[in-house]
């Protein structure tokens, strides 16, 4: 029977099976076996298809002959022979426990064939050893051994390395690994496993020996394993690291290597990290002997990644250089294997941190994250507390305050361990101002006041003012909606003794060495948003956002002398005479302070200060370029005069009136068409000035010997032109402001009432 004719008759028994015809079937599959013996991978095949007939008919014990029988006869076609070892097993673990499962595999492992016999006996040791019962688990590995099947008992053996070596006992380990990989030329892929493990736990062992301490025998261990296989970069890296733990430098070591092997990359690469070991590094010498071994071999994740580690050292001595170790960092991380999630932790926390250092906080953040999500724990407590630190930070700085918080608090609970105060000091500091932040200002409070119990305990005064603002910003944002008097009482206690704190021991300085332990600087800004105050000015700078607080404070208690009183003192600190294209950022704070000052004389109906005030503020914002305060101020100042024209002669006023036309011209020309709402508040004003200008403001009368007919001719018609400018100016302005409102829904009724009122008193309706 040809190969066609088999498969035709196997495809006839797929059919049948298919249309549940099974005795059909059976004919076709047995004619498959009995008359083509020759056509082995159809046959074997033909023999595995009995064993759908048997579960179609439910009966167990021909199922599991056929499968045993298959194992039997085909024992050369591997893909058939092996489907038909996991079925069998798959039928005797259908079980819900261990003991059951083990039990059933037990009675199929008394089967007089060997090599389903000696299967079964691993699986079971593989299912003990998943269990955590390791001495059953030899225990069924030995059996495998003794039943004498070669492949299954190389497994065997391989299982038990594997398992000598999770308990630490590397030498059992290494021993077997060590015999297997000199075994018979029939098994090269198990032999070439057994090599790549014996490699594997020599490596375990030599990093679990120099967790221990055991630094010599790390030492030793990945010597040995350099004598044997010179290619195995990890071994030079331990091998390395140990000999650096003993002060020993291995250059010369390396040298000499290089003489009898000089076209090895490995060789070139480890002389270039011996060459880091030294103090201090020799990192030029170390860049070019590693720059031979990526010449040579591009696609070492180790050659990449301690390239980037010279490049980041050199950052230090000269800006430019973390570019170049990022990317060094980002090519190792793409070639990293897989199954070494260890180093791939380790080049994700070098990102985090590369970036951190160059301030790029959302990437940072990024691979921090990723870093997180690894699961590999940290070896060095000290490590983690800066790397949750700084986790922290970025998140601050991406705007998440909870994953801020979260790991803060992870950092504090290893430096509690280490009763650094210092430390906890600052980082319940951080947490404070992520909740601050997040707008939970009552646990804002409670860690700033952790925060001050600490920094008393140091000594750290300079920091107390620091920390006393923070707390009560922090009250103050708690309490603004209500403005409960006893809790912002308690504010500006907290504000109070800050000023004494600052008066007695100054800020803290800023120009202070960082430790890489705690680089972590979060810059205070003085707007309304509290969370923009964090970790600190100097002295002056301290006492400007205080009195700003102070200030605010009592204007919302409804004290606007007291509040002055502190706008004012917080004004006498920015210098005087600034020049305008260097100090835009002060120029700007004092336009808006003056501002402010001349808010509290409004609401204090103090208005001839509170003029004078936004005028300052005007000019200030006009040098500036500030648009937004240039229209405010002259609105504001529109408003004054308005309000000042009930109650005195608008002769009196004739200069306010013109000064505020003009400085709401200049403002309304500055100002864009997308701030509507700016502009019909201001048309509106200039309108009504303009209509004072015409009706109420005549001119000066003239002097005697100048009032002949002639004169006083030309002056009627100076003044009738006056008058129909001043007009037209008005109509306009309300027309203008009229239809920025209808853009904005907002004051249509009484600007159409001041255009129809000018039009009427114009005789114009």
């Amino acid at each position: 029977m040809t190969a066609v004719e088999a498969r035709g008759l196997l495809e006839m028994g797929n059919l049948y099976l298919r249309l549940e015809e099974p005795d059909h079937a059976l004919n076709f599959f047995r004619k498959v076996i009995q008359q083509n013996s020759s056509e082995r991978n159809i046959s074997a095949e033909a023999a595995f298809s009995l064993n759908r007939i048997y579960s179609l008919l439910g009966d167990r014990e021909k199922l599991v002959e056929s499968l045993v029988q298959v194992i039997r006869d085909y024992p050369d076609v591997a893909y058939w022979k092996q489907k038909s070892v996991e079925a069998v097993l798959q039928l005797y673990e259908g079980h819900s426990t261990l003991e059951k499962k083990v039990s059933s595999l037990q009675a199929l492992a008394e089967t007089d064939l060997p090599v389903l016999s000696a299967v079964v006996q691993n699986r079971i040791g593989e299912l003990y050893h998943q269990s955590a019962e390791n001495l059953l688990a030899k225990e069924a590995y030995q059996k495998t051994i003794a039943k004498g099947v070669e492949e299954e008992t190389f497994k065997a053996r391989f299982a038990l390395a594997r398992i000598y070596a999770e308990e630490e006992n590397f030498d059992k380990s290494l021993s077997i690994y060590r015999e297997l990989s000199g075994g018979a030329t029939a098994l090269t892929q198990y032999v070439e496993s057994a090599r790549a493990g014996l490699i594997q736990k020599s490596l375990e062992k030599g990093d679990w020996e120099l967790r221990i301490g055991e630094v010599k025998l790390a030492r030793k261990t990945f010597l040995n394993l350099i004598e044997t296989y010179p290619e195995t970069v990890k071994a030079h890296r331990g091998y390395l690291q140990a000999s650096s733990a003993l002060g020993k430098s291995e250059v010369r070591f390396y040298q000499d290597r290089l003489k009898t092997r000089q076209g090895s990359a490995v060789e070139h690469y480890a002389l270039g990290l011996a060459l880091t070991y030294l103090t201090p590094p020799a990192l030029d010498e170390a860049e070019v002997e590693i720059g031979k071994a990526l010449a040579q071999n591009s696609q070492e994740v180790f050659y990449h990644q301690t390239l980037g580690w010279i490049y980041e050292q050199k950052e230090r001595a000269e800006p430019g250089f973390m570019e170049k170790a990022l990317h060094e960092y980002q090519i190792a991380l793409a070639l990293n294997e897989d199954e070494d999630s260890r180093n791939e932790a380790d080049l994700l926390l070098n990102l985090g941190n590369g970036h951190y250092l160059l301030n790029n906080p959302l990437s940072a953040y990024h691979y921090y994250k990723k870093r997180e999500d690894s699961g590999e724990p940290f070896l060095n407590p000290e490590r983690e507390a800066v790397y949750r630190q700084r986790f922290g930070s970025a998140a601050f700085k991406s705007r998440d305050p909870e994953v801020a918080v979260t790991q803060f608090k992870k950092a504090l609970k290893i430096v509690e361990k280490q009763n650094a105060l210092g430390r906890m000091a600052e980082l319940h500091d951080r947490i404070a101002l992520a909740y601050q932040e997040h707008g939970d200002y009552a646990q804002a409070v409670e860690h700033f006041t952790r925060t001050l119990e600490l920094n008393r305990q140091t000594g750290n005064e300079a920091s107390v003012s620091r920390t006393l603002r923070n707390i009560a910003n922090n009250i103050y944002s708690e309490n603004q909606k209500e403005r409960d008097s006893d809790e912002m009482a308690r504010a500006l206690n907290h504000y109070f003794q800050a000023i004494a704190k600052l008066e007695q021991f100054g800020a803290v300085d800023k120009k202070k060495k960082s430790s890489a332990l705690i680089d972590v600087n979060i810059e205070a800004g003085i707007g309304d948003d509290v969370s923009s105050a964090a970790y600190g000015f100097d002295r002056a700078g301290e006492e400007k956002l205080i009195f700003h607080y102070i200030g605010k404070i009592y204007g919302d208690l409804g004290d606007y002398e007291k509040a002055i009183e502190y706008f004012k003192k917080k004004l006498a600190l920015i210098p005087s005479g600034l020049d305008v294209d260097k100090n835009i950022p002060v120029l700007l704070e004092k336009a808006l302070l003056l501002n402010q000052i001349g808010n509290y004389y409004f609401q204090s109906a103090d208005y001839e200060f509170s003029q004078t005030f936004f005028e300052k503020s005007f000019e200030l914002s006009q040098k500036l370029n500030n648009r937004r305060g240039m229209m405010v101020n002259a609105v504001n100042i529109g408003r004054i005069v308005v309000i000042l024209s009930s109650g005195k002669p608008l002769v009196s006023l004739r200069d306010d009136i013109q000064q505020s036309i003009d400085m709401l011209e200049k403002a309304v020309e500055v100002v864009t068409l997308s701030d509507p709402e700016s502009l019909m508040v201001s048309r509106n004003y200039l309108g009504i000035l303009y209509h004072f200008q015409w009706l109420y403001l005549a001119p000066e009368a003239m002097s005697p010997q100048k009032n002949t007919r002639e004169d006083q001719f030309k002056s009627s018609l100076a003044e009738l032109k006056r008058q129909w400018g001043s007009i037209q100016k008005s109509l306009a302005n309300f027309e203008l402001a009229l239809a920025h409102g209808k853009k904005i829904g907002k004051g249509e009724q009484s600007i159409w009432q001041n255009l129809q009122w000018t039009r009427y008193l114009a005789g114009m309706e």
